[in-house]
């Protein structure tokens, strides 16, 4: 069952989410929530997970990623086709961002389903055939060009993930966090948030449980092998 179902209530979506300019494409939404008035600006969320991970040795140190033992949870190299935010209650990860117009060519992937030259007609997410933990530099050369930009992230922040972005995270500690992914098509529009504001809208008490998941996760089958 998705968290939606089992903890929609503890999950505050953040308020950009629900004043959107483009309306749900789903003229039958059932995104009524505690304001219906409204449900028709809120984005079209499509995935909401729980992330989870522990490991015992180990802090996060800024200037070399960890202190002690090599311990953390990872990521693949990756992107995702919708935006996605990514609230974190408990620990911290490190994010790496690739930018991915300038760093496609230099990097291996699975599908090759990213179109540099026109983004937006990427046909489905990608991973790259590296592990980006330890890059095998004799199979992969080309990644020692790759650039990059590194985010640190802390309990209690919420960090925005452009569609399409390549990067990769590991996470430090006791480990929770939750993200919500939407249409990469909706853009947020101020004129509906303070429309909603006046009416007397109170944005604060939208939690998950009010969307309607448009494509609920389900775990693939199969797994894939890393390249170190």
């Amino acid at each position: 069952m998705c968290i939606r179902d089992r903890m929609g209530e503890m999950v505050t979506v953040p308020s950009c989410l629900a004043c959107t300019s483009t309306p749900d494409p789903n003229p039958n939404s059932p995104n009524t929530g505690p304001n219906p008035q409204w449900h028709r600006t809120r984005a079209r969320v499509s995935e909401a997970n729980l992330w989870m991970s522990y490991n015992s040795h180990g802090s996060y140190n800024s200037h070399d990623s960890y202190n002690g033992h090599a311990d953390w949870t990872s990521t693949t190299l990756h992107n995702d086709m919708n935006n996605a935010i990514m609230c974190l209650y408990s620990g911290t990860k490190e994010w790496i961002f690739v930018d991915s117009k300038s760093n496609v060519d230099k990097i291996e992937w699975w599908e090759e389903s990213y179109d540099k030259f026109a983004p937006h007609r990427s046909w489905n997410t990608d991973s790259s055939k590296a592990d980006p933990n330890k890059v095998d530099m004799l199979r992969f050369p080309t990644m020692a060009h790759v650039t990059y930009r590194r985010v640190t992230q802390h309990a209690g922040d919420c960090l925005f993930v452009p569609a399409l972005e390549f990067h990769w995270v590991r996470s430090y500690g006791r480990n929770v966090g939750v993200s919500i992914m939407w249409d990469h098509r909706q853009r947020f529009d101020s004129r509906v948030y303070d429309e909603a504001l006046a009416a007397g809208v109170k944005w604060s008490s939208v939690n998950l449980s009010d969307y309607q998941l448009s494509e609920p996760y389900e775990p693939q089958q199969g797994l894939r092998t890393l390249h170190s």
